[in-house]
């Protein structure tokens, strides 16, 4: 009986079956389209879900590198042992002294190079005859010259 009531069912409506077959094509024909669209960029999608895995695991073992260090911390300061804490702090303070001493050179050897940039520039300046700004010579122009200046020299003349 079933199976008669869906032969009717079926027969009833081609209409409808045509109706979602189209319907069906359609979708198919977008998904397609859509696919295409996409596929060119696939490979890089799948090179930065790659670098965003390796990215997350360096967190990881950053962090998880950084709670071990901060527990060794812990248990060094924490430590009942004098002479430990003692070697602890003073391997700091001279880490603290060799960073402070490699930051001075590296700010010495920057100012080094802009100097050196500098003068540089001024030749290459030079043999282009570019000029540099001079303020001696900023306000010597007729405009803002001394008028007695100008009448003492018209007198001789």
């Amino acid at each position: 009986m079933r199976a008669i009531q869906e032969e009717e069912r079926a027969s009833a409506d081609p209409e409808e079956l045509s109706r979602l077959q189209a319907e069906s094509d359609r979708w198919q024909t977008l998904y397609e389209e859509l696919q295409a669209k996409v596929e060119p960029f696939q490979d890089q999608l799948d090179a930065f879900e790659a670098e965003k895995n390796a990215l997350l695991s360096q967190t990881t073992v950053a962090q998880g590198e950084m709670k071990r260090l901060a527990d060794q911390y812990a248990n060094l300061l924490g430590h009942q042992n004098q002479k430990q804490k003692i070697r602890h702090v003073q391997k700091l303070q001279q880490e603290n002294v060799k960073l402070k001493q490699e930051v001075t050179k590296l700010r010495e050897e920057s100012t080094k190079h802009k100097r050196q940039t500098q003068k540089l520039q001024d030749k290459l300046n030079r043999q282009q005859g570019v000029r540099r700004f001079d303020p001696s010579k900023a306000f010597k122009h007729k405009e803002n010259a001394d008028p007695a200046a100008d009448n003492s020299m018209m007198s001789t003349m």
